[in-house]
């Protein structure tokens, strides 16, 4: 059963959605099964470390942070999702208590 709270707490992440949305045009599953159209919030990070060592690590780690509700089911590792033509797959889900995912993905 959905409280006042839940859905008050869900209001931060709807009005990022409403300002950075982007369309995820398929969600597969890794158990099988998809969803179209999914509305999630995408970055594309760029990490860097620098250690004062000969050794030196770049990559690159972009997310999407996703409502539960979008989804049919619950987001795992190994789905994948299309992004303007680009298929990801889902490399680590962690959720939170207020029904959102970030999904660390990789081309």
């Amino acid at each position: 059963m959905t409280t006042a709270w839940d859905r008050l707490a869900k209001l931060p992440a709807r009005a990022a959605r409403d300002t950075f949305t982007a369309i995820a045009t398929a969600y597969n599953f890794v158990g099988g099964g998809s969803d179209s159209n999914v509305e999630l919030v995408f970055d594309n990070l760029a990490l860097g470390l620098e250690l004062e060592t000969e050794v030196e690590f770049r990559g690159s780690g972009p997310v999407a942070d996703v409502m539960l509700d979008d989804l049919s089911q619950a987001p795992k590792q190994g789905d994948t999702l299309t992004l303007n033509g680009t298929v990801y797959e889902v490399t680590d889900v962690q959720l939170d208590a207020r029904g959102n995912a970030v999904l660390s993905l990789s081309e």
